[in-house]
């Protein structure tokens, strides 16, 4: 029942945006071809898309409040009802001046339209990406919308400008503005007819004590330059279409369509290929991991390439190179949308989607919006080459923002969470609380001679909790306690009074060689406490984890951690078992990695079932001896409140 209506509301949702952006794209498309043969003024045309812009300022500002004052299906209805009636303007102003439509008035009319229909489409934009959180039932589905978003535009530009093309030479204009009215009407109701939930479907599940807090800086910064790059990017494809075309002495009345054709051709092509391998198990891990970074770098390289061959060419192979570069450059643009939207949603929780979108929207309008006009002065007071050049430089300043913003998130989003302030004053609280009852029962249970020179080492030890309390439970052992904290360590190294503890800062993820202290010696224990595996996210970490702790243990050496119980709930076993379909997916699948904001950072935690355990140890000539659920009937509250129930395993090295 749930994935019938799933798929019912899928096309529901492409088609309505699908009709829609077919007629307003084709409309915006044939007024600024229609300004321009009848004033042949660039500035104009730029000017009408401009004012397409600014008026979402006020809605993007407002994007929280407007939100809420109607239901979303509603409002995308009403929306595309009031775009209908707006239309009628132009039909009249049209048969008013027909016998002469040079006059000013009628270009002026087609901005003002344009403008008034560009402000509804802005607040129909907030309801179209709110409305998924309602009829979305996981993330996979959400991910589903996303890309059917960029697939319906896509499908919109492409067919748009097949129309304008044969309405701008056959047929009057009056009748593609009838044409659009019809678009709107249809994709209105075809809106209100989506099946919604009561509630908001969550995107970040999380899997600790939930603390509401802020996004990061770093997220902020990415998204805003990212919708800045989204918005100065299109500017070869709309205002500097036509000027393009007159510096390469090209007709512009039927480049600009074919160009535009080619493009949105591309887009969609894109769309599909993304549709396809997202569907496709062996190429579905593999797109998840192309990074956005680097498809903003490959686009703004080839820019570059165009400048430099422009210069040595003649008019007809510019035309063609910069074809071939618009080309490829849509095809990744169009691989980079629905992924960045998706980003958008692990970013952000929903209290601040809103804020996000409307702050990022509006980022994208003004400094696209001065770009813009720049790059307009320098095409008046020089030529197309000059203006692209400028826009060539915009754009790479922007990509090496974006790219430095997205290293900062990847690499810093870990060390910043346990460096807050919460995190310090969490971890120096709970180290002095020593072992929990379940932690002490196993080690008691594994080696219960508490006399016995053993080594052991505390893989992820934090501010000592678990290290000092091996230290008193096993006061002969020689205990090593590595952690990635820096400056958990440093504090440890300074503070530490014990002679057989040795605190070193390490990634147990990384190559042995570079920790010399440890990389030579066996252990008969090594303990990986409060599921910190879990946060070891990539496939080939936790394969060198796992390689590592096996090279570091003595021959019948024993391995004692723990991980999230990933069936702890009614809830959480539906997720895992009826949407994730974890006994379906492959053992490190990227499906098992969950996202949640604690401490005001993006943290991601791994899970698996106890199969899975079992086969990664054995893969590494490990054997599983025991596992057992924490009992939290003999826990004390502060276990209970710093993590929910989880799993303790006992390996051990054949």
């Amino acid at each position: 029942m749930i994935k019938s209506q799933f798929k019912e509301n899928l096309i529901k949702y492409i088609s309505a945006i699908s009709i829609s952006s077919i007629g307003s794209e084709a409309f915006k498309l044939a007024s600024s071809l229609y300004i321009y043969r009848f004033t042949g003024d660039f500035w104009l045309v730029t000017i009408m898309y401009l004012l397409l812009q600014l008026p979402t300022l006020f809605v993007y500002g407002f994007a929280n409040k407007l939100s809420s004052l109607l239901k979303d299906r509603k409002a995308l209805l009403l929306a595309d009802i009031a775009s209908a009636i707006f239309l009628l303007i132009p039909i009249g102003m049209y048969f008013a001046y027909a016998p002469n439509l040079q006059v000013p008035i009628f270009s002026y009319i087609l901005v003002a339209i344009n403008t008034i229909i560009g402000f509804i489409h802005s607040y129909r934009f907030i309801h179209l990406k709110n409305v998924t959180y309602y009829i979305a039932n996981n993330s996979n589905e959400m991910k589903n919308y996303n890309i059917g978003f960029s697939l319906s535009i896509g499908i919109g530009l492409f067919l748009s400008p097949i129309l304008s093309l044969f309405l701008f030479n056959y047929l009057e204009f009056y009748i593609l503005v009838f044409f659009n009215i019809a678009t709107f009407i249809i994709s209105g109701f075809l809106y209100f007819s989506l099946k919604t939930k009561e509630m908001p479907y969550e995107f970040k599940q999380d899997v600790t004590k939930k603390t509401e807090t802020k996004p990061a800086i770093s997220s902020w910064m990415y998204v805003i330059f990212v919708s800045i790059f989204i918005g100065i990017f299109l500017y070869p494809k709309n205002s500097g279409l036509i000027p393009f075309f007159e510096y390469s002495k090209f007709d512009y009345k039927s480049w600009t369509f074919y160009l535009t054709i080619i493009m949105s051709g591309i887009g969609l092509l894109a769309s599909i290929i993304i549709i396809t391998l997202n569907n496709a198990k062996k190429t579905k891990n593999w797109l998840n991991k192309v990074e956005n970074r680097w498809l903003i770098l490959a686009m703004v390289l080839l820019n570059l390439t165009w400048v430099i061959i422009d210069l040595f060419v003649n008019k007809t192979q510019t035309v063609i190179y910069y074809i071939v570069v618009n080309t490829i450059q849509q095809m990744l643009f169009s691989l980079m949308l629905p992924s960045y939207y998706s980003e958008t949603y692990h970013l952000f929780s929903k209290k601040y989607y809103q804020k996000q979108n409307g702050l990022s929207m509006i980022a994208r309008i003004i400094v696209p919006s001065i770009i813009t006009l720049l790059i307009t002065l320098v095409l008046k007071l020089q030529n197309y080459y000059y203006a692209y050049l400028v826009y060539s430089i915009f754009i790479i300043i922007l990509a090496i923002i974006i790219i430095l913003s997205h290293i900062f998130i990847k690499r810093y989003n870990v060390s910043k969470y346990y460096d807050s302030a919460q995190a310090t004053k969490s971890y120096a609280t709970t180290s002095k609380k020593g072992l929990w009852v379940s932690e002490a029962q196993v080690l008691e249970r594994q080696f219960p001679d508490k006399e016995k020179e053993i080594k052991i080492l505390d893989l992820g030890c934090g501010m000592g909790r678990t290290t000092f309390a091996l230290q008193k439970l096993y006061f002969n052992a020689e205990i090593d306690a590595i952690d990635i904290n820096k400056n958990y360590i440093k504090f440890l190294q300074k503070n530490n009074t014990f002679t057989n503890i040795n605190f070193l800062e390490f990634d147990i993820s990384k190559k042995l060689n570079k920790c010399q202290e440890i990389r030579d010696k066996k252990y008969d224990l090594i303990l990986f406490s409060f599921n910190g595996l879990s946060n070891i996210i990539k496939a080939k970490d936790v394969k060198r984890t796992i390689k590592n702790i096996e090279f570091l243990l003595k021959k019948q050496g024993k391995f004692i951690f723990t991980l999230h119980n990933m069936f702890s709930s009614e809830q959480y076993t539906k997720f895992w078992k009826e949407e994730i379909k974890v006994d379906e997916i492959d053992l490190l699948s990227n499906k098992k990695v969950l996202i949640k904001q604690e401490y005001g950072e993006e943290i991601k935690n791994r899970f698996y079932s106890q199969q899975n355990v079992k086969t990664l140890l054995e893969n590494y000539n490990l054997t599983l001896n025991e596992s057992f659920i924490r009992n939290d009937e003999l826990e004390p509250d502060w276990v209970k409140e710093i993590s929910y129930n989880c799993i303790f395993y006992v390996a051990q090295k054949k």
